[in-house]
């Protein structure tokens, strides 16, 4: 059977400064203080006649709701004018006047962290790189490792992190400068690779208990990659995330899969003015490939990104979480890497080749 092939659509990609403008607009006008309403996204969608329409979701969802999805009242207007949106701040619109609203429930949300199986050991000791396995500072939870980000520190110096979800480097409760985190042995122990130093505060793109992103400073000289596994050398951080864009992630569980990204701006209510201003975006998994799902168990932290039109990997999000909608379609969720960078200051770690060290 012919692998079938979802090519990018060809739709209006206004700078994503401008989508973020609209979504905290929206957000703050018709979803504050609703709780129902868990995160509103811009995404465009390209229409037949070649021209493109401009979509706003609501994504509500009701936590304390047993078997069966409720129909959940969200008084929001069928379109939204964008000239009447900004008032009288001058802003170019790109040609979008309008915006559509669209509601979608979810009927449950997940994090997908992995519990740690101590009598499956491996015997291959695990490298410190993207895509790769981490265990949490507990050592009963596993994720996958999104990059190595480098942070030049108050004496010049500059320091390499494991970046990835907070719920994956982190206890319930944790010790900033004190907890560690973890990568298997050759004999199948863990060893200590890094202590969770910095702990993220992106509150307007959390769909779920403790998706932020946190960092652990790689100990002492241990050699490390900036190659995502199974995907290659990256290309620089994405900048524009666009509906449409065909993206891969290298998890530590599900490996290498493929997605499209559907709403490429995505805040939370009640977050928008949170420190850093990281924003997400959201994927749904391509058909007919291996694995029928985007991620699984286990790839809480990867990294998801963008294969541009020259074949060039440009990393984009930190894979967070997924819903399920009332459809049975399940999206996942990215916190934008590029967001993260710039809120800490921080670069990709440029050392493409690590030489393995012993345990």
């Amino acid at each position: 059977m012919k692998r079938q092939v979802i090519h990018k659509p060809q739709v209006q990609s206004p700078p994503r400064e401008f989508t973020k403008q609209v979504v905290r607009r929206i957000a703050e006008k018709y979803a504050k203080d609703k709780p129902v309403i868990r995160a509103v996204g811009w995404k465009v969608k390209a229409l037949k006649d070649g021209s493109s329409e401009a979509i706003i979701g609501f994504f509500t969802y009701k936590p304390d709701r047993k078997s069966q999805v409720e129909t959940v009242q969200v008084d929001v207007p069928k379109q939204i004018s964008l000239k009447d949106l900004f008032g009288d701040t001058k802003v170019e619109l790109y040609g979008f006047e309008t915006v559509t609203t669209r509601i979608y429930p979810i009927r449950r949300i997940c994090t997908m962290r992995k519990k740690r199986n101590k009598k499956r050991t491996t015997s291959q000791r695990k490298q410190i790189q993207p895509g790769e396995v981490i265990y949490s500072a507990g050592q009963n939870e596993l994720g996958t490792i999104c990059s190595i980000v480098d942070i030049v520190n108050s004496q010049n110096k500059t320091v390499s992190y494991i970046l990835s979800a907070q719920h994956v480097l982190t206890n319930d409760t944790f010790t900033i400068g004190q907890d560690s985190v973890f990568q298997p042995k050759s004999n199948g122990q863990l060893r200590k690779v890094g202590t969770l130093r910095i702990v993220g505060e992106a509150s307007n793109a959390n769909l779920s208990e403790m998706t932020d992103y946190a960092l652990a400073e790689i100990s002492g000289n241990k050699p490390k990659t900036s190659e995502i596994k199974g995907l290659g050398l990256p290309d620089a951080p994405a900048g524009n995330i666009v509906s449409g864009d065909e993206v891969k992630k290298s998890g530590s569980t599900s490996a290498v899969t493929a997605g499209i990204v559907d709403f490429s701006t995505l805040i939370v209510p009640g977050g928008q003015n949170a420190p850093g201003d990281v924003f997400a975006f959201t994927v749904a998994a391509q058909p007919n490939q291996i694995f029928t799902d985007f991620a699984t168990d286990g790839d809480s932290g990867s990294v998801v990104a963008v294969i541009d039109d020259t074949g060039k990997i440009k990393p984009a999000g930190l894979l967070v979480s997924w819903a399920e909608l009332d459809t049975g379609e399940r999206v996942y969720f990215a916190l934008s890497i590029s967001d993260i960078l710039a809120t800490l200051n921080a670069t990709m770690h440029p050392n493409p080749n690590a030489v393995p060290d012993s345990d």
